[in-house]
């Protein structure tokens, strides 16, 4: 999946949840915020990632423009979602 989403363009990648959490079990779905510069509004490009991983385990996954992921970055949600979560891919800045 990471891969995939480095593929599409994806500037980083966040797991959080219970995944993250190492809280899994048979109900839990697969948290993922995925940072990606797309003029796509947020239901298309969201559509248009999930169309493009078909992913095989329920997933929830969210896709930000840098701009959008820059301005919720106050945003109690955002906090915990990094706070609890891992980096799975940063696209270095180099």
């Amino acid at each position: 999946m990471v891969n995939k989403l480095r593929e599409l363009g994806a500037q980083k990648i966040i797991l959080f949840g219970s995944y993250a959490r190492g809280r899994a079990d048979v109900f839990t779905d697969l948290d993922i915020i995925v940072i990606l510069e797309t003029g796509l509004p947020f239901v298309e490009r969201t559509g248009y990632v999930y169309r493009e991983l078909a992913p095989r385990v329920p997933s929830d996954i969210l896709v930000y423009t840098p701009e959008e992921w820059q301005r919720m970055q106050d945003r109690p949600f955002i906090r915990q979602a990094l706070a609890e979560g891992k980096i799975l891919y940063e696209k270095s800045t180099r």
